[in-house]
């Protein structure tokens, strides 16, 4: 699946491996004629591409792997560092656009 996003009112269950079990769970209610926000969700693959860009999946790999899991406070610095690296990996090209129609 190359899709970046949809609408939460066109998921489905069966989107779950693509779109994640909440944003699938709203498409839902939304079927039912339960009222829900208008959103939409970013795919999975929108999540790969966004981590393939400007290096940020190398960056979050090698702080990982500096981590010792059972150090609570070093878990928690390191993903605040990796949330700050997030906000400011810019969008790529093509899931910005998506994302601003």
């Amino acid at each position: 699946m190359t899709e970046l996003t949809r609408s939460l009112a066109g998921l489905r269950s069966a989107d779950e491996p693509w779109f994640g079990g909440k944003s699938t769970s709203l498409g839902e209610l939304i079927a039912n004629a339960i009222n829900v926000p208008p959103g939409f969700a970013a795919s999975t693959h929108a999540f790969d591409l966004f981590l393939k860009s400007d290096g940020l999946g190398e960056r979050v790999a090698t702080r990982m792997a500096c981590v010792d899991p059972g150090d609570v406070a070093a878990v928690n610095r390191v993903a605040q560092e990796i949330a700050l690296e997030m906000r400011r990996t810019p969008l790529p090209g093509a899931l910005r656009a998506e994302v601003e129609t």
